[in-house]
């Protein structure tokens, strides 16, 4: 019975090729119509006679038959088998089901896109390949196993593995720079939408290419931008570029460099530095804030960009004296007021429209000293030591505020690291203790407990039991503990007699004075 099944697909097929060219047939080239009309593979013969073996067997089926059937693959069929060409074919595609066939993640769909969908020559797909796959390694594991394996080569010539995680996060970055869209992380949708971003620079960069080639006297053929080079143009540079953000690796940007960009001061380059760092601290521990690392990676890039043309310019000045200073005021703005999803998205937008238009850069995304005004009102009225994220924000604060401070005064930065708040009125203190005596009222201790006023900003280190004990000690042993802090706005503390209501106002004041000194919303900041 198989073998005539077989003959007639045969003759079907034999029927199928007498038949007069369709118009699609017509458009092929001569090359496409050999690789249609050459004989099937053996694995390829297999699926052809697999898919018309199952397509005789459903159309003996009812409708309701069918859709039984369906439910039954639905609800039981765990597993898909595939018959690949290749031992290679077979490797990739478990492979690119990322960490080898298991825990299979929207940004691993979207690898084999621009690996395998968008790359044309198949030795390039492989190459693309190879090169995500390193890029997507774990840090840690990629930096042991260079050492092991190859100590006596350049640490320049070595692949930067960012992990997995930052290749997703930067294309929902980038994607939504790109797109001018709110790009959601849930569900895999998201590969629609870097597919989206994809197509879009293909296309853009194309039409570049197509300009440039009819202006050059070349014969050489054209060659298309596909996505070996989406990988290497945008993903590569945006996954290693936010890496460094994120793990506080500021000192290895270009732009940063005192090779590179020669004419950057020392107090420049720490002041920028200062500003990353906020930010990074901000949009890592408020929710609310979150968006502004598109609009941080984005000066990123074209800061690194700047620095690898030109070395340092006046582009460059403007996305570090002008731009960058924007988005830390703004973020702040973000992380204090909590507007909506929708209002974060259109600041960030507008910003980077501003970026793309230099030239036309105005009053549109500079906001008036009511702002500033506005700004100050919500952090006198936030309530930082009420939660998590709170005391996150409130630590952000005062390391940039004791960071300005003491470049001013010329003095050396503490090495970047995390830090904490420590509440200087303890929440809780025993009866009849100092405290109490200072603080008699149950509705005034209430009132400023949490305000950033009463919070100091100290190192973080593990919450021993005697770090505990300290949280709610005198007033005297905490100034022991100030006294040994880094930071120049905890040391200061040290200085006052006591701390009673009036001190914590005089605080509260004191720190909301020097948000003019360290954030602007106009042009340009006050260093």
């Amino acid at each position: 019975d198989d073998d005539d099944d077989e003959e007639d697909e045969a003759t079907t097929v034999t029927a199928a090729a007498s038949l007069p060219p369709t118009n699609t047939w017509s458009k092929l080239t001569p090359k496409q119509k050999s690789h249609l009309l050459t004989p099937l593979s053996n694995a390829n013969t297999r699926i052809y006679h697999n898919f018309v073996h199952l397509t005789k067997r459903l159309s003996l089926l009812t409708t309701r038959e069918r859709l039984r059937l369906l439910d039954y693959i639905v609800e039981r069929v765990h597993l898909l088998v595939c018959i690949p060409e290749t031992s290679r074919i077979a490797r990739n595609i478990v492979m690119s089901q990322g960490r080898k066939g298991m825990d299979n993640e929207a940004v691993d769909d979207f690898k084999g896109l621009v690996c395998f969908r968008y790359t044309l020559d198949e030795d390039d797909m492989y190459q693309t390949f190879d090169q995500w796959d390193e890029l997507a390694a774990e840090p840690a594991a990629a930096i042991s196993s260079s050492i092991t394996n190859d100590s006596s080569s350049s640490s320049l010539s070595k692949p930067i593995a960012v992990g997995r995680d930052i290749i997703s996060s930067a294309c929902l970055l980038r994607a939504s720079a790109a797109l001018r869209t709110k790009i959601r992380s849930r569900g895999g949708d998201e590969v629609y939408e870097w597919e989206r971003w994809l197509r879009q620079e293909l296309w853009l960069q194309n039409q570049l290419l197509a300009k440039q080639h009819e202006k050059s006297t070349s014969t050489t053929p054209l060659q298309p931008w596909q996505g070996k080079d989406f990988f290497a143009k945008k993903i590569q540079p945006a996954s290693i570029v936010l890496h460094k953000f994120r793990t506080r690796q500021f000192d290895e940007f270009s732009f940063l460099s005192k090779d590179v960009n020669k004419k950057m001061t020392k107090k420049e380059r720490s002041s920028v530095i200062a500003r990353l760092d906020f930010l990074r601290d901000v949009i890592m521990g408020v929710t609310s804030a979150k968006e502004a690392e598109i609009v941080v990676l984005d000066i990123l890039l074209r800061a690194e960009e700047e620095a690898a043309s030109n070395g340092g310019g006046s582009s460059l000045d403007r996305y570090l004296e002008e731009f960058l200073p924007l988005v830390e005021s703004w973020t702040l703005w973000m992380a204090l007021t909590r507007p909506s999803p929708m209002q974060r998205h259109a600041r960030v937008f507008s910003l980077l429209d501003a970026m793309d238009d230099v030239d036309s850069v105005g009053a549109g995304i500079f906001a008036d000293e009511d702002e500033m005004e506005n700004l100050k009102a919500a952090m006198d009225e936030y309530e930082f030591g009420a939660s998590a994220g709170g005391k996150r924000l409130a630590a952000a604060i005062l390391k940039r505020m004791s960071t300005h401070l003491m470049l001013e005064e010329k003095k050396g930065i503490p090495d970047g690291g995390d830090v904490s708040v420590d509440f200087i009125l303890p929440s809780k203190f025993a009866k009849g203790s100092e405290w109490e005596k200072q603080w008699p009222e149950e509705e005034q201790r209430v009132e400023w407990m949490n305000r950033i006023g009463n919070l100091a900003l100290v190192s973080s280190r593990p919450r021993s039991r005697t770090a505990r004990k300290t949280a709610d000690s005198s007033w005297e042993q905490k100034c022991v503990d100030f006294k040994k802090e880094p930071w120049l706005l905890t040391r200061q503390l040290v200085e006052l007699d006591g701390w009673d209501a009036a001190a914590v106002q005089d605080q509260q004041k004191d720190i909301l004075s020097l948000t003019d000194l360290v954030w602007s919303f106009g042009e340009g900041s006050k260093q």
